[in-house]
């Protein structure tokens, strides 16, 4: 126990650097999601059938396929850098962007279908219910803040790929403490971004009403 105390203490800067690449990886992909989720959402109420219709099938495309083979696909299609304009400029696709990429198409269908409702609620005058959307889209963020532990998979140093090599660096008996540790952070983050949400939720049914 205190080996692992030590061991967990001296490599603590380490991984608190693998964990800030989750956050901002899950950041990322929110901020993809919710734009291009926010312009899937204002399509949606286009006057033409043909646009709605096309709009509805890449949102249930989004919502239905499974996030880590989004990732693989675009870990193994898209290429490190791309050279445009000749090769004036060169555009780089690190691990951590693709798995950002691939992590938006959760955000991008949540952001699409419940904006759009939100929308329809806002003109409705129900703005408690417009409202909600924003801790929902918080509550969101947690869920591809905890899938952001995937993205070692495909080569991102972050919380769980660090996690691994202080394993390989020191000793494979201390795999279990170690994994907790790495468990407790994203505890941690996702326990107080979900009360968070709960205080912003309370907040706008007392502002508004139930």
């Amino acid at each position: 126990m205190i080996e692992a105390l030590n061991t967990l203490s001296s490599w603590t800067p380490y991984l608190i650097g693998g964990f800030s690449k989750n956050i901002a990886i899950a950041l990322g992909a929110m901020l993809i999601g919710t734009l291009l989720g926010g312009l899937l959402a204002v399509l949606k109420f286009s006057r033409h059938r043909s646009i709605r219709q096309i709009t509805d099938a890449v949102i249930s495309f989004f919502r239905n396929v499974p996030t880590l083979v989004i990732l693989f696909y675009l870990a193994t299609l898209i290429p490190n850098e791309i050279s445009a304009f000749g090769d004036s400029m060169v555009l780089y696709f690190s691990p951590a962007l693709k798995a950002s990429l691939a992590l938006a198409s959760s955000p991008l269908g949540f952001t699409a279908w419940n904006l759009h409702s939100a929308m329809i609620s806002w003109k409705k005058n129900d703005h408690r219910a417009a409202l909600l959307f924003i801790p929902n889209w918080m509550t969101a963020f947690i869920v591809t803040m905890l899938a952001s532990s995937v993205s070692s998979l495909v080569g991102v140093d972050e919380l769980v790929g660090r996690s691994n090599t202080v394993i390989g660096a020191t000793d494979t008996h201390l795999m279990v403490p170690i994994y907790l540790n790495a468990m407790l952070y994203f505890f941690g983050f996702c326990y107080l971004s979900n009360w968070l949400v709960q205080s912003i939720k309370q907040r706008i049914s007392q502002r508004l009403g139930t």
